[in-house]
């Protein structure tokens, strides 16, 4: 993901490029996502009031989610 700071019609942008990051891969499934950095800024602060930073672990089992995302089940 490559990501840079955009000045332009709004006050600030975040700009993200977002794709596969395999050399010389091609552009299909690749994105690039022009949000306001001050809904970036809310979406975070909403996100730590709910899951605050280091507690990540104990809200989600990602070996589970993993496994049912790779058909094995939990």
């Amino acid at each position: 993901m490559v990501k840079w700071p955009v000045m332009g019609m709004r006050a600030v942008a975040l700009a993200a490029a977002l794709g596969s990051g395999e050399p010389g891969g091609s552009a299909a499934g690749a994105a690039v996502l022009d949000v306001a950095a001050e809904a970036v800024t809310a979406f975070l602060e909403q996100a730590a009031a709910v899951v605050p930073l280091g507690t990540e672990g104990a809200h989600l089992d990602l070996d589970r989610v993993v496994a049912e995302l790779l058909g094995r089940g939990a």
